[in-house]
């Protein structure tokens, strides 16, 4: 999922996670997803914790930064967990 930067910040993304988180909890399902650091502070809101950082540079594809890119996973809730 990516949120084009002048929408960030408005709710377009966390809309979209709790959809998905909601789906992901009521089928008991864990999720797995890789961030760059903007969505890697939304994924973290949402109970994702960073797995590993991929050894990545976008600087040599052109792009102005590192941008590095964060292994991020949310384990699937227990079956006596609420679901949300």
């Amino acid at each position: 999922m990516v949120v084009r930067p002048d929408h960030q910040g408005r709710g377009v993304g966390s809309f979209a996670m709790k959809w998905g988180v909601k789906l992901a909890d009521r089928l008991r399902l864990p999720m797995y997803v890789e961030a760059t650091l903007p969505g890697k502070r939304l994924y973290e809101r949402w109970g994702f914790q960073v797995q590993e950082i991929m050894p990545f540079d976008a600087r040599d594809y052109g792009a102005p930064s590192k941008a590095e890119h964060y292994c991020m996973v949310r384990a699937a809730r227990a079956a006596d967990e609420p679901v949300q």
